[in-house]
């Protein structure tokens, strides 16, 4: 706990790299743990990329162990390995009003964020959106997660599955406990596990 060298007591996110584990904090940043001593990095070491005022509300780690956060107000955060924790300028602006949900990065590298105005691809330096007219449930992205090139989403009214060409949705009447779905993980043999607000957890066996 923080007697013990953390940041904050209140912990929504974890994950680990060769640095060592990590520990995302709602208000009060990031603790980094190396198996030996603690470090923190607050408002007082990065200033207003760790600003208390936009919460933390989502944590990820890619391939190349660059550390990721999404806040509620100003935007996504990263660092890579060694290096200061930046602003990602692209996603704080009118667009997104900076409330990200959930982040993920598909096996070409490409980054893809759940926000409360959609769900946002960025690839070779360019965004595209995509919303209820391209095929979402629902505008409101609130988990993200890659299954090789292929992206699923969870929102309030469903889950749905993007194949670089056209979206498939499902929902309760389909096998989902909920259609209201919060978060996504999916398994290295191809299972896809949609966590819901309310009515437990739904397991996808299929492609």
């Amino acid at each position: 706990d923080t007697t013990d060298g953390l940041a904050s007591n209140k912990i929504i996110g974890a994950g680990l790299t060769p640095e060592g584990l990590w520990f995302l904090h709602p208000l009060q940043g990031m603790s980094l743990f190396t198996g030996q001593k603690w470090k923190t990095f607050t408002k007082e070491s990065h200033g207003s990329v760790m600003s208390a005022s936009h919460p933390f509300d989502t944590f990820h780690i890619t391939s190349d162990f660059t550390v990721w956060a999404g806040t509620k107000g100003s935007g996504p955060i990263f660092r890579k390995p060694g290096t200061k924790f930046r602003r990602f300028a692209k996603m704080t602006g009118a667009a997104t009003r900076g409330i990200i949900y959930s982040i993920t990065t598909d096996q070409q590298g490409n980054h893809w964020f759940g926000t409360r105005y959609g769900l946002y691809r960025y690839s070779k330096g360019k965004l595209k959106r995509f919303t209820t007219r391209t095929g979402l449930p629902n505008n409101k992205v609130l988990a993200v997660a890659a299954e090789g090139n292929k992206i699923w989403i969870g929102a309030p009214k469903g889950a749905a599955c993007f194949d670089g060409t056209s979206w498939r949705t499902f929902k309760q009447d389909m096998g989902l406990a909920s259609s209201h779905v919060t978060t996504i993980t999916v398994t290295p043999w191809g299972e896809k596990w949609f966590g819901t607000k309310y009515d437990g957890v739904t397991v996808y066996r299929g492609r």
